[in-house]
């Protein structure tokens, strides 16, 4: 299944949910919300398990999922937006 298509408005809403002090609300305004760049610098930064929960779990398996307390917020930002 193709990764979800993210657009700026999606990460901007991402970093406003997000929790002050955290990885998207700290550094997605420095890379112009873009969803490229982000992805880019979680992967360059070896957080697989970051890329795989925001860009290719794909949406019918995100529910079950949103239990795990440390990706909660990427979780229910996706089931916020829908993708």
């Amino acid at each position: 299944m193709a990764s979800p298509r993210f657009t700026r408005q999606d990460m901007m809403r991402l970093a406003a949910v997000s929790s002050p002090g955290s990885i998207p609300a700290v550094f997605l305004k420095g890379m112009d919300y873009s969803p490229k760049k982000f992805r880019k610098f979680l992967e360059s930064h070896r957080l697989k398990d970051d890329v795989h929960h925001l860009f290719e779990i794909p949406i019918q398996e995100v529910p079950p999922l949103i239990v795990d307390e440390a990706r909660q917020g990427y979780l229910a930002f996706r089931m916020s937006v829908g993708k």
